[in-house]
């Protein structure tokens, strides 16, 4: 087998890192996320200790420092220059990061893409995560993972650089 085939999955705000690290740093054979965000939006929303969780998950002193640094960033630049497939999966009761991120995601890529809102979940699916969209996940990434072994594509260097 090819040591480089790499799928990557990610939670939350690691499913937007996912999806912005794939065309830059990382050339997985399939990307899946779960609950990520299209922009930082949501943070507005966010009560004080929800905001102090995020701050602390993405490794900020404070909901101050994490404001400024993510101010006017989104995922806009860099989804159209992903080529692996990429499945969304999104609580349809997603009160952190609303469903219309992942819509707005699934919008703006071009390559292949599948859409999954999980009925009756929150954002991070906690009723069927064990039971429904981990099993379901995992198998979508490994029919890429082994397809892409069977062609022969790998992960590979990022396309050139639009100007």
């Amino acid at each position: 087998p090819d040591g480089r085939r790499v799928a990557m999955f990610g939670f939350s705000l690691g499913g937007q890192w996912a999806l912005g690290l794939t065309p830059r740093e990382v050339w997985p054979v399939a990307v899946a996320t779960l609950g990520a965000p299209y922009d930082y939006s949501f943070l507005e929303a966010m009560t004080p200790v929800e905001l102090r969780r995020a701050a602390f998950a993405t490794g900020h002193d404070s909901v101050y420092a994490i404001r400024k640094e993510v101010e006017g960033l989104s995922l806009h630049t860099t989804l159209t220059d992903i080529e692996a497939p990429v499945l969304l999966v999104h609580g349809e009761l997603d009160r952190v990061v609303p469903v219309w991120h992942a819509e707005r995601i699934h919008d703006t890529l071009r390559c292949p893409k599948e859409l999954m809102i999980a009925e009756d979940e929150d954002h991070l699916t906690t009723h069927g995560l064990r039971r429904r969209v981990l099993p379901y996940v995992m198998d979508w990434l490994m029919d890429r993972v082994v397809e892409s072994g069977s062609t022969g594509r790998t992960s590979r260097p990022p396309p050139a650089r639009r100007a």
